[in-house]
């Protein structure tokens, strides 16, 4: 898509890393059809097809996002990309937090299946994501 819509150069290393995340879905794939994985996911080919997806989307998401906050300044106007990011935070937890807590207390999606310790790497990771976008932009 970038080489497409934002007319970057085309270079090995971008084709290898495309293939090996490819080679990555589709070895998880064949993992699942196998029947290797636990007996309580009913329907392998659907998470299948739904990683597919929002794979799809997130390659949409960040070809948009270079499109309409170049690295570059041009003209005096200032985008600024970490406010970007810390918007699209506040959005996120202000959307679909409520839509979190009606999937945990109708018992679709209980929240009380993760351990501390994964809640503690899930905010790690935020956390360290945010400071990596912070120290790319300022630096």
């Amino acid at each position: 898509m970038s080489l497409k819509f934002l007319r970057e150069k085309f270079t090995w290393i971008k084709l290898c890393s495309v293939l090996l995340c490819m080679a990555g879905t589709v070895i998880v794939s064949l993992s699942d059809s196998k029947g290797t994985s636990t007996a309580t996911a009913k329907n392998h080919a659907w998470g299948d097809v739904l990683c597919i997806i929002s794979a799809c989307f997130y390659a949409v998401y960040t070809t948009l996002i270079k499109k309409q906050l170049p690295d570059e300044v041009q003209d005096d106007e200032k985008a600024s990309t970490a406010l970007f990011f810390g918007y699209l935070g506040l959005f996120n937890g202000v959307i679909f937090l409520p839509i979190m807590l009606i999937l945990h207390f109708t018992g679709v999606e209980p929240l009380h299946n993760l351990s501390s310790l994964q809640y503690g790497l899930i905010i790690g990771k935020g956390m360290l994501f945010s400071l990596a976008v912070l120290v790319v932009y300022f630096f």
